[in-house]
Order: C-alpha cells, then sequence, then structure tokens
C-alpha cells in the first residue's frame, strides 16, 4: 500500500528492502544516536560542556566488534570484566576528552 500527500511517498518495506534503508541511515551523524562516528553527535554535544573531561561508557565482553569500534574511536577498557544485574559480562570504557 502506497500512501502519497503532499510530502514524499510512503509506502511498506519488505525484509530486502531494509539493508537499503540501513545504508542511507548509516551516512547520516547521527544513526542510532551514535552515527558511523561517535563525534559527530553524542560526543560533540559532551565537549561542548568545558568542564567534562572524561566519557565513559560500557560494553559487553561477547561482543568483540563494538569493542574494537569504541576502541577506534579512542575509547579504553578501565574495569574488568562485571557480571551485570542482567546475567551480561561487560567492561567499562573510558576516554578522555581534556587533560
Amino acid at each position: 500500500m502506497d500512501i502519497r500527500t503532499d510530502g514524499p511517498m510512503i509506502r511498506e518495506i519488505d525484509k530486502r528492502s531494509l539493508d537499503d534503508i540501513f545504508q542511507i541511515y548509516r551516512q547520516c551523524g547521527d544513526f542510532l544516536a551514535l552515527g558511523p562516528e561517535p563525534a559527530t553527535s553524542m560526543e560533540t554535544a559532551i565537549t561542548e560542556n568545558k568542564d567534562i573531561i572524561t566519557i565513559r561508557a560500557g560494553v559487553q565482553v561477547n561482543n568483540p566488534a563494538a569493542i574494537a569500534f569504541w576502541d577506534k574511536m579512542g575509547y579504553t577498557i578501565d574495569s574488568e570484566p562485571e557480571l551485570l544485574a542482567d546475567k551480561t559480562v561487560a567492561v567499562k570504557l573510558k576516554k578522555a576528552i581534556r587533560h
């Protein structure tokens, strides 16, 4: 079913179309609030506050792709693996944004 208004056409998508749609979003600076490069969104807003000197995050240890992603973005592991209440195991990350 296609819906047409005075603006863009809205239509249902099927599973085959999802990859094409995600490719468009991945090009945006705010894909899932992180963007392909976190520096283009959340980090930019955070670094505007001169009182903040470190950003902290966390990542599950069973997700090596996420660990590699955050490492590439300048984050370092700052804790031993920790069992969380939801039964996942995660490590804390940090990134100095000012010295």
